[in-house]
């Protein structure tokens, strides 16, 4: 399953980019009661992160690739261990360019689950954390 979500956002594109650190990883995390965060090392390649879950449920991923240009940009995550039911998960962050002052940063997401069930219902809860990270983005970047 692929979803992709869009938010505009005042700033410069790097100094967005340089921004995505344990502040704002832990700023994106609304539900600080029920997800843990127990690692987080950064967003260059080859750092790890590991959130906990009810339930004993781990999530842990590691940075898998980064790149800087001119106009934009990312850095990939992927999932190691994943929380029952998921099984594949890469999240590439884009940050893009569009001027000197504004910027976009484009959640581009691909999931699998065990099943075409699962991924039904995971495909909605998804899109709406990825949706309501929007709010979060901007009250953070304001």
């Amino acid at each position: 399953m692929k979803l992709q979500i869009s938010t505009l956002i005042q700033g410069n594109y790097m100094d967005i980019y340089k921004a995505f650190d344990k502040n704002l990883f832990n700023f994106l995390n609304p539900i600080k009661s029920l997800v843990t965060v127990k690692k987080f090392e950064g967003t260059s390649t080859g750092n790890r992160f590991h959130l906990k879950f009810p339930l004993s449920q781990d999530w842990k991923g590691i940075i898998t690739e980064t790149k800087e240009t001119d106009n934009y940009c990312y850095f990939t995550d992927e999932g190691l261990n994943l929380p029952f039911g998921l099984i594949q998960w890469r999240h590439r962050h884009w940050i893009i360019r569009l001027d000197d002052n504004e910027s976009s940063i484009t959640e581009d997401i691909s999931f699998k689950c065990s099943s075409i069930f699962l991924n039904a219902i995971m495909y909605p809860f998804f899109w709406a954390v990825m949706y309501f990270r929007r709010f979060y983005y901007k009250r953070y970047f304001k």
